[in-house]
C-alpha cells in the first residue's frame, strides 16, 4: 500500500480506519515543485555553489530537515547542487550552517558560466520548431549574422553554434562549437537537465524564452514525429532517403522564443511564427541556409 504523509485530521481517539482518505496529506514526491526549483537555481546564480565548482547541472538536496526525516519541499532547507556534491552532502560533508552559506554565497557570482554540450554526433538533424533541416550550415541566418548553424570538425562531427541576444543587444546564449556561455546577469532563469540533455533560458527582458535538447531517436519513432507533426509521407520518406535511414536519427531540437535581426521568431513543433509569417512543416535538405531572416 502506498504511504500517505502528514498529520491525520479527525475527532480525538479517532483511528487511521475512520478517517477519510482526502483528509491525509499524500506523499510530495522527491522532486520539488516547478517554482521551488526556480528559486533553488537562482539562489545559486545557476551553478553549483561549492567552490571551484559551478556546474549547471544541478539537482536538489534536503537538509533541514533532511528528506529521510521529513518528505517536503520548503527552500530555506533545500539546496541546488551538482550530482556529485549532492551525493557529497548526502553523506553529511557538509554541516547545515555551511550549506546554508553556500546558499548565501555561491561560486558562482555574476560573471559567464561556460559549460561543454557533450553531444557529439555525424549526419545531425536539425528541428527548428516546425522546420526540419538535414545536412544545412546555416539553420537559422539574419542580416545581422548566423543565429543557429553547425561546423564540422576534423573527424566529421556536426557542432552547433547559437548566438542569441537581447533587442538591446545584450548577448543571452552564445555557443561556439558546442561550448555554451550565460551571464547570469541577463538571465530570469537557466535550468539544465541533471543529464545535460537539455537547456532552457528565459532572459530577464522576456525576449528569450529557449530551450534546446538533443535525441538520438530510433528511425520509427523519428518517423512517427515527423507525421504526428503534420508532415505528409512523401516528405518523411524524402527526407529518410536523403539521410539514408539510418537505424538511429540525431536531433537536435530547438523550440521557444528569442529575438533576432529585429523580429521576433518563436518556434513550436507544429509552427513557427517568424514576425508575422507562419510557417508549417518546412524541409531543408543540403543547402547553405534553412531560414533567412531579413
Amino acid at each position: 500500500m502506498a504511504k500517505r504523509w502528514g498529520k491525520l485530521r479527525g475527532r480525538p481517539n479517532t483511528s487511521a480506519s475512520d478517517v477519510r482518505a482526502d483528509s491525509v496529506l499524500e506523499d510530495p514526491g522527491r522532486a520539488p515543485p516547478a517554482d521551488v526549483k526556480e528559486q533553488l537555481r537562482r539562489e545559486v546564480n545557476f551553478g553549483c555553489p561549492v567552490e571551484d565548482c559551478g556546474a549547471p547541472y544541478l539537482t536538489w538536496h534536503h537538509f533541514d530537515p533532511p528528506w529521510s526525516r521529513e518528505h517536503h519541499h520548503r527552500p530555506e532547507g533545500m539546496i541546488a547542487l551538482c550530482s556529485t556534491h549532492a551525493a557529497q552532502a548526502d553523506g553529511d560533508r557538509w554541516t547545515n550552517e555551511q550549506l546554508r552559506g553556500l546558499k548565501a554565497h555561491p561560486f558562482v557570482t555574476t560573471e559567464s558560466i561556460t559549460e561543454f554540450y557533450g553531444y557529439l554526433r555525424r549526419n545531425v538533424v536539425c528541428r527548428l520548431g516546425s522546420i526540419i533541416t538535414a545536412d544545412v550550415v546555416y539553420v537559422l541566418n539574419s542580416n545581422r549574422g548566423p543565429v543557429v548553424y553547425f561546423r564540422k570538425d576534423g573527424d566529421g562531427y556536426d557542432r552547433l553554434n547559437l548566438a542569441i541576444s537581447s533587442p538591446s543587444g545584450s548577448p543571452i546564449l552564445k555557443m561556439e562549437d558546442n561550448w555554451w556561455t550565460v551571464n547570469p546577469r541577463n538571465l530570469f532563469d537557466l535550468e539544465c537537465s541533471a543529464r545535460g540533455r537539455t537547456l532552457h533560458i528565459r532572459s530577464n527582458d522576456g525576449s528569450t524564452d529557449f530551450t534546446m535538447r538533443f535525441d538520438d531517436l530510433q528511425i520509427d519513432q523519428f518517423s512517427t514525429e515527423l507525421e504526428q507533426a503534420g508532415f505528409s509521407k512523401r516528405a518523411t520518406d524524402l527526407l529518410l532517403k536523403e539521410i539514408e535511414s539510418p537505424a538511429t536519427v540525431p536531433v537536435w531540437s530547438l523550440t521557444g522564443s528569442l529575438f533576432t535581426g529585429g523580429i521576433n521568431v518563436r518556434m513550436t513543433p507544429g509552427i513557427t511564427y517568424v514576425g508575422s509569417t507562419v510557417i508549417h512543416n518546412g524541409l531543408s535538405i543540403k543547402c547553405e541556409t534553412g531560414l533567412m531572416i531579413s
